[in-house]
């Protein structure tokens, strides 16, 4: 059976890009209200770094996680707290394929 390019993204996502083996972690993440336990790929703890092309400054990290495990609350300015930390969402989260990147600033 031939998948279309949807279907084959998707089983990546969950065999590849999200595997706890390879590049992902569990981390729990929360608008303040849910609270939500899941894999995800946290990049930039706290140095500075680049990540698709954009340069992430101290106190800045970026999360990929499945769009289905976002917090309701994640847009824009809004808080969300990850691993118990507080951070304010720096960019306007989009799904990309089931996939989606959020910025977030460190509050402390």
């Amino acid at each position: 059976m031939i998948r279309t390019f949807r279907e084959q993204l998707a089983e990546d996502i969950k065999s590849t890009f999200l595997l706890d083996t390879e590049f992902a972690e569990t981390h729990t993440i929360s608008d303040g209200v849910n609270s939500n336990k899941c894999l995800m790929v946290v990049h930039g703890t706290g140095q500075s770094s680049l990540l698709s092309g954009v340069e992430l400054r101290t106190g800045h990290i970026a999360v990929v996680l499945k769009t289905e495990d976002v917090p309701e609350q994640h847009s824009y300015g809004c808080t969300i707290f990850l691993d118990g930390k507080t951070y304010t969402v720096e960019n306007e989260p989009v799904d990309d394929f089931g996939m989606t990147e959020i910025l977030l600033k460190s509050n402390y």
